[in-house]
């Protein structure tokens, strides 16, 4: 697994504090979305490292955001449900949402909201187990169309179909290990 000294060496090279930090607004219907400050970075579920235009949204371009789903139980040892965003053509992470005890419904439309906000970024959600059901379930109701698709290849067959987000068999282990190996070749930044 990650070794604490590769995170924290990596950090020291690349981390920086965010420009921004607060909360995403949502319309509850349209699902449009804006940023609103916050005085206290510890306490604020959203960090963006890019600053946003006149018009209050972040710079043009093409994102992608990956997504992390809990249960959203919010006990003391449950975990957050994150999605971070990553301009696609730089490869620098430029947002990060991160909130324990919101359940995957919601959790769905803030990330579906944050996606129209960054020009239609594509999400990757995490497609396991009932919690990524919920949210895989939440982002066809809203209509949500920029959806991660993998090809999965029918039994005993060379013929594939798409199914929508991201799946993993080892825990995550190879998704982690491409994610270090990409930091150290700086290929993305986080």
């Amino acid at each position: 697994f990650i070794q604490y000294e590769d995170i924290a060496r990596m950090m020291k090279r690349n981390a920086r504090p965010p420009d921004m930090w607060g909360q995403l607004l949502v319309d509850s219907e349209t699902l449009d979305c804006s940023f609103q400050g916050s005085e206290s970075l510890d306490h604020s579920p959203f960090l963006m490292w890019t600053e946003t235009g006149e018009d209050r949204r972040p710079p043009r371009g093409d994102y992608v955001i990956g997504v992390d789903i809990a249960a959203g139980t919010g006990g003391a040892f449950s975990s957050n449900s994150v999605f971070v965003i990553y301009n696609a053509r730089t490869g620098k992470q430029v947002a990060r949402y991160s909130k324990r005890g919101i359940k995957p419904e919601p959790f769905c439309k803030i990330a579906a909201a944050a996606g129209k906000w960054f020009y239609e970024a594509m999400i990757a959600p995490e497609a396991m187990g009932s919690v990524g059901k919920s949210f895989m379930d939440e982002l066809r109701r809203i209509g949500y169309w920029n959806v991660y698709q993998r090809q999965v290849e029918f039994v005993a067959t060379d013929v594939y179909t798409a199914k929508l987000g991201v799946t993993n068999s080892d825990g995550g282990q190879d998704m982690l290990t491409k994610l270090v190996n990409a930091i150290e070749n700086e290929e993305i930044t986080v």
